[in-house]
């Protein structure tokens, strides 16, 4: 009988090695056939956690991409890269004198909240139909709208002119290579990334991430529960004749549930609910017409045969 993993492995990825590189190697510590996927590209150059989706965990990437997330970038002013990191083709800018720490820090509150940002010209936004980078790889330059972007803190940890160490606390889709841009452009100069970290993701943690040169059985004890996946989502415990009826196709009411041994909350209309069954991920599933309706189910040996995608 093939072995069923579930689970999110949170990996360290090196620098030089691409999402889908690291993505491979944690594919090595799998059996056969098992599904994976990740949330949330890292760029060859940066660090930092990258979270892999294995197997019913690959049903759950949309909610990881809107964790929020914790990066430190190191800023060198003073000079333009075409990709706006150390990656790119760099050429001098006019430098002007140290701003100092607190006229820097100043300038940072001008970037937190939510703001306009151009995405980087080699970011994975689609232009006509195209990644952005594809188009910059073939020196066609593309033009970018900027996009709203939640930053909720930028913090300056070390400024040692014309270098500066950063740490920004965001939402998705968040580019730190347009922030290290624009910072510059504010400070009448030029600015790049020399490196760039990802902190954590949610309450997933560098601390705690894989280094991808371990064995496959030490890794797979690291194996982080579905659960996880849903950290902002309202969340309970249903019983197991409540779990039997949804899984059955039924559709039941709150004093239904409540008959059967199960308090759930009344939620807005499509606001999804969690549910766990003796602490494991079950159901998400959301109030309609006064009726809980399942909209992913998540199976594991011995349950019942329903669908995985419903409503």
């Amino acid at each position: 009988m093939k072995r069923l993993i579930d689970g999110i492995l949170v990996l360290d990825k090196p620098r030089g090695l691409t999402s889908r590189d690291a993505l491979n190697k944690a594919w090595k510590w799998l059996p056969r056939g098992t599904r994976i996927g990740h949330s949330g590209t890292l760029d060859p150059m940066a660090t930092g956690v990258l979270l892999a989706c294995v197997g019913r965990a690959t049903r759950l990437v949309e909610f990881l991409h809107e964790l929020p997330k914790t990066y430190r970038a190191d800023i060198l002013f003073g000079a333009r890269s075409t990709t706006d990191d150390a990656d790119g083709d760099i050429t001098p800018a006019p430098l002007p004198s140290d701003p100092g720490t607190e006229a820097f820090t100043a300038l940072l509150t001008r970037f937190t909240g939510d703001i306009l940002q151009v995405p980087s010209t080699i970011s994975a936004v689609k232009v006509a139909g195209q990644r952005a980078y594809h188009l910059a790889r073939k020196g066609r330059e593309p033009e970018l709208p900027p996009r709203p972007v939640r930053i909720d803190r930028i913090q300056l940890l070390h400024l040692d002119w014309p270098r500066a160490t950063i740490r920004v606390d965001c939402g998705k889709g968040t580019y730190i290579r347009a922030i290290g841009r624009d910072l510059g452009v504010a400070l009448g100069t030029a600015a790049y990334l020399t490196d760039l970290c990802r902190e954590c993701v949610g309450d997933f943690t560098q601390a705690d991430a894989l280094q991808l040169d371990i064995p496959a059985e030490q890794a797979l004890k690291q194996l982080q529960p579905l659960a996880r996946a849903i950290q902002t989502m309202p969340r309970h415990e249903i019983g197991g004749e409540a779990l039997l009826r949804l899984l059955e196709g039924q559709k039941p009411t709150r004093d239904q549930l409540l008959a059967l041994g199960t308090d759930l909350p009344e939620l807005p209309t499509d606001q999804l609910l969690a549910l766990l069954h003796q602490g494991h991920l079950k159901i998400l599933a959301h109030w309609r017409d006064g009726h809980l309706r399942p909209r992913k189910v998540f199976l594991g040996p011995g349950d019942h045969n329903a669908p995985e995608d419903l409503d």
